[in-house]
């Protein structure tokens, strides 16, 4: 009876065995890439491997030699071990975490060794993309991109577009009203518009471009000029009437865009030619019509 039940056990093995194999043998599909052939991992007495989730990293130990680490799935072998106490011992398995930078190994007889490999560095991010403000149009920023160079290009004349409908043309002579035709540009009324260019330039406190976080006398100026001209930069403290400051801060950019936007001007807190050109029409006619009053 003990015999038959030996017999049985072998045919049960040897089933389970043949159908191993023959799942193995002849399972469609299966291919395999000798990772070490030909490098100094070759040829080891390999006792035991593991790898990260995903594959890439893999670490295996050599019995009676060291512990091997691959970053890129096999393709190139690091000896992590040699010339440490670590190395030759009767190394008999190995586990890794999912990311495969914790390792933890056993010896055979002996000890369980633990150890942290560096963390591979994070692919570098892409540069940043150009900011400034509004693309291809003249003075909206310090980094605004230019068209110029191209073959065929021709520059566009800068323009200031107010809520009214009516077009300035910069360094132009003429009125809004004998500006080129356009389907927004009016006469508001009988009383010619004096252009940016007929400005006197040394009349004008806005003689060059500011940003976040200048300094300058231009820049109180600047803030006095918008507490004026109802874009208010704050109620009380640094920045409201009567306490404006020479330093182009939070407040100010704030205060600029607002302005920007009601003039249809690009919205970006840069204070450039467009900008700056309002700044001087404005300050122009009212110079102008305080000159009439008097």
């Amino acid at each position: 009876m003990k015999f038959l039940r030996g017999f049985v056990s072998l045919v049960l093995i040897f089933s389970t065995l043949f159908a191993i194999t023959a799942s193995t043998v002849f399972a469609s599909g299966a291919t395999w890439t000798n990772e070490t052939t030909g490098t100094g991992a070759s040829g080891l007495q390999w006792q035991s491997i593991t790898s990260s989730s995903d594959g890439t990293h893999l670490a295996a130990v050599v019995f009676n030699g060291d512990i091997y680490t691959s970053t890129n799935s096999g393709a190139s072998w690091t000896n992590e071990t040699t010339g440490t106490g670590a190395s030759g011992l009767n190394w008999h398995s190995i586990t890794s975490s999912a990311d495969g930078t914790k390792l933890a190994a056993v010896v055979f007889n002996g000890d369980i060794w633990t150890s942290i490999l560096p963390t591979p560095p994070a692919p570098a991010a892409p540069p940043p993309a150009p900011s400034g403000g509004g693309g291809m149009i003249v003075g909206s920023g310090p980094l605004a991109p230019s068209a110029a160079g191209l073959s065929g290009y021709t520059p566009p004349r800068p323009q200031i577009d107010y809520p009214n409908g009516t077009i300035i043309y910069l360094g132009a002579t003429t009125t809004a009203s004998t500006s080129p035709p356009t389907a927004a540009t009016t006469t508001p009324s009988s009383t010619p518009i004096t252009t940016p260019a007929a400005v006197s330039a040394s009349s004008s406190p806005f003689l060059i471009d500011r940003q976040l976080w200048d300094e300058g006398p231009d820049i109180l100026a600047l803030q006095q000029f918008l507490n004026t001209h109802g874009f208010q930069l704050a109620s009380t403290g640094a920045g409201s009437p009567g306490n404006e400051t020479d330093t182009f801060g939070l407040h100010t950019y704030a205060a600029l865009i607002k302005f920007q936007e009601a003039y249809n001007l690009p919205a970006t807190g840069y204070f450039g030619p467009l900008t700056r050109a309002a700044f001087e029409s404005m300050t122009a006619s009212s110079t102008e019509a305080t000159s009439t009053a008097q």
